[in-house]
């Protein structure tokens, strides 16, 4: 999701000549947002094995360069697939060009700008190639990478294996902020409540705040809050995902950085309703610091003390950040219990509740 009203300028590259297109990008109507939708809980059978596929939505640039038609499965032109960018080194906000070859022809191939030496699904920036074998895409002037060394990388048909990277490039100095942000705490759980203290905006009923891995391009938010034209104060933030985290500031509903906080941390955290249950209760599993923005996360009950990757029963959260599940255990015997959280098709659990017991 995007804020209210706004409309992005994406640069298309047709045989050499740049064009202007304009996509209009979904609007909200709250005041406030998260960009996970809620997603079906389905309790049966066991998690899927396969690997997440969705990027997060709004922040692509487009390509055309006629060596593809995007119907998937015809082979490259070249045995040979690659990423390069126009420069080594980039002024902080300058437009970065990648340029690729030799790609598969698949709709949903894909090109990513990662820091250097991150793991595979660590995406700073991402935009579908629409079928091409071949081209060029230029970054959206609103959507600036922080200051690093990034590279670019290829991949296939929504996969996450890496077919192709780049040279790393670097991302210049930031000016200076003029807003100051802080978060109350250095670590949280992920049923934890962040507060963000703010200083220095203008006025405005627009400006905003939002959480952001430190990588992260400036739309790659999660959820974020107006400030309703404070110009200093607290606001508290809902569940955020998991991971190390920054509070940035922008000003007029605009993506242009106007401040940043130093880094802290959200854990997975998952906890009962109660402690103990009785014939026909539900168990109601809450949830928070769940991977994101794209991965399938789920939550499960299993029994005290057996293996990380047990469980007995279980429901998809979806790409939610946090939220509640409720557990018909009807179908399970008295006992001892545990609610535990999981990440995508990872087996092993990354968060654990207190103990509780069903006893009838």
């Amino acid at each position: 999701m995007i804020h209210r009203g706004r409309v992005a300028t994406v640069a298309l590259v047709l045989a050499g000549c740049t064009t202007t297109h304009i996509e209009s990008i979904t609007t909200l109507t709250e005041r406030d947002g998260d960009r996970a939708a809620e997603s079906p809980a389905t309790e049966s059978g066991s998690p899927s094995t396969s690997r997440p596929v969705a990027h997060p939505a709004g922040f692509a640039s487009y390509v055309k360069d006629g060596t593809g038609d995007g119907s998937g499965g015809s082979p490259p032109p070249s045995s040979s697939t690659t990423v390069t960018t126009d420069k080594g080194a980039y002024a902080y906000g300058e437009p970065i060009r990648v340029t690729f070859a030799g790609f598969a022809g698949n709709a949903f191939d894909w090109i990513s700008f990662a820091p250097e030496g991150s793991s595979e699904e660590t995406i700073s920036w991402w935009s579908y190639t629409h079928g091409a074998h071949g081209g060029t895409i230029q970054t959206h002037p609103a959507d600036v990478l922080p200051t690093g060394t990034f590279v670019a990388r290829g991949y296939f048909d929504d996969s996450y294996a890496i077919e192709a990277v780049s040279t790393p490039f670097t991302i210049g100095a930031m000016p200076a902020l003029p807003v100051s942000v802080s978060t109350d705490k250095a670590s949280y759980g992920g049923l934890e409540t962040v507060l963000v203290t703010f200083s220095g905006f203008g006025g405005d009923p627009l400006d905003w705040i939002g959480p952001y891995p430190p990588h992260a391009s400036m739309l790659s938010y999660s959820t974020w809050r107006f400030t309703d034209g404070m110009t200093s104060g607290t606001l508290a933030l809902p569940p955020l995902y998991g991971g190390t985290q920054e509070i940035r500031a922008f000003e007029a509903n605009k993506y242009e950085l106007k401040g940043r906080s130093a880094t802290f941390t959200v854990a997975a955290e998952v906890k009962t309703d109660r402690a103990a249950y009785g014939a026909g209760m539900p168990v109601v599993v809450s949830f928070g610091g769940m991977a994101g923005p794209w991965s399938e996360n789920w939550v499960a009950i299993s029994v005290f003390g057996s293996e990380p990757e047990a469980y007995e029963t279980w429901m998809a959260t979806g790409t939610k950040a946090g939220g509640t599940r409720s557990f018909d255990v009807s179908g399970l015997p008295d006992g001892t219990y545990v609610a535990r959280a999981f990440f995508g098709a990872d087996p092993i659990a990354r968060a654990e509740s207190a103990p509780f017991t069903i006893a009838r």
